[in-house]
């Protein structure tokens, strides 16, 4: 009987090696489980916030839109086509272009409009656009100058 009690024990006690070899590979893996739904989380939450002020960027994009049409002669209007207020509103020609009257700092509601005179060089050349900015687009957009006659509406 010692014999067989003595490897019992010995049975045993590699029984519970194994077991607690089992339990910390086991600790380690839902360690490691966890760890990568936080990153793989992680990094859900910042592609939906990218996508989401890509959407925002758009909407704003949208949101303030311009037209440049012919009044008559010389004469033309700045036109705010979208649906917000734009602020700091300004209107600039390239250097061989001479804009008078153009906006510089206003604020426009939409469907409102500013009008400026642009004066061409002798050569007679025109511009095809001007460059527009405000306050949500510093860098601003270049607008196409509509060369005909539209209707006013």
């Amino acid at each position: 009987m010692t014999v067989a009690a003595f490897v019992v024990s010995v049975l045993s006690g590699l029984i519970a090696g194994v077991s607690a070899l089992v339990a910390v590979s086991a600790r380690k893996a839902a360690r490691d489980s966890a760890n990568e739904a936080k990153r793989a989380n992680d990094r859900n939450e910042r592609l939906d916030r990218e996508a989401a002020e890509r959407d925002a960027a758009e909407r704003e994009r949208k949101a303030v839109r311009w037209t440049i049409d012919p009044l008559s002669g010389s004469e033309w209007e700045l036109r705010h086509r979208g649906h917000r207020r734009a602020t700091n509103v300004t209107l600039r020609g390239s250097s061989d272009q001479i804009v008078a009257g153009a906006p510089t700092g206003v604020d426009l509601e939409p469907d409102h409009r500013v009008s400026f005179t642009i004066f061409t060089p002798w050569d007679g050349s025109f511009p095809a656009t001007l460059r527009v900015t405000w306050d949500g687009n510093p860098d601003g957009v270049d607008v196409p100058v509509q060369r005909s006659a539209t209707p006013r509406a």
